[in-house]
């Protein structure tokens, strides 16, 4: 990154997640559109972490690279259940360690347990050592690969349509517990909800509906 980040057609951005679950700052996002309208023709958004809930980048980005090291061992299972469900692409890198072949052929064995369609993707695990610049040219052969089948099969705009719907639903939950919040014929009224949810007087449920209708 240190190589590029004075080339004249490269903009580099760090964003902490600033207490935002999900692996990503909450308006990465937005920063996306931003250098998209710039007309920026790739644009890599990297999370803060591997884990299982850290899974956001799925509504950000159109192809989705997993990156594993040698070594993970049971992790590569305990993460089944969730950042292994939205790989498009798998790259172990630091190849060149020892347990680099076994990651692999774990990850293969956790795919092949997936139910797929026969013109359905078959993410491919790539190997790569980063620092000798060995792999690379695959795993960008790999990402544009994905990006074809995805503009091909119509799974493109499937996919768009869905991140839109996400973030639209997202900012209506936002502005709508602002209103709320900020109305005065609400905001008196929500102290004291809370204080007999707590005093086990009225349950949360019930509390939320007589919000909404006064907000309403």
């Amino acid at each position: 990154m240190e190589s590029r980040s004075t080339d004249k057609e490269v903009f580099i951005r760090s964003m902490g997640s600033r207490g935002a679950l999900g692996g990503l700052a909450r308006h990465t996002n937005d920063a996306v559109k931003v250098l998209d309208a710039m007309g920026k023709d790739i644009i890599f958004v990297e999370t803060v972490g591997v884990g299982q809930g850290e899974v956001d980048v799925v509504r950000t980005a159109d192809t989705i690279v997993v990156l594993l090291v040698p070594g993970m061992g049971d992790e590569v299972q305990t993460m089944k259940a969730g950042i292994m469900e939205i790989g498009d692409i798998f790259c172990v890198n630091k190849a060149d360690r020892d347990g680099a072949d076994r990651t692999v052929s774990e990850v293969r064995s956790l795919l092949q347990l997936e139910m797929r369609g026969k013109d359905d993707w078959d993410p491919p695990v790539v190997k790569t050592v980063a620092q000798d610049s060995k792999g690379i040219d695959e795993l960008a052969k790999a990402m544009t690969d994905h990006f074809a089948s995805l503009k091909r099969t119509g799974q493109l705009e499937k996919r768009r349509r869905q991140r839109s719907q996400a973030e639209l639903l997202e900012i209506l939950k936002s502005r709508l517990v602002h209103y709320v919040m900020t109305e005065d014929k609400t905001r008196g009224r929500f102290d004291g909800y809370v204080d007999e949810i707590a005093r086990r007087e009225r349950d949360p449920y019930e509390a939320a509906h007589r919000i909404l209708d006064e907000w309403k």
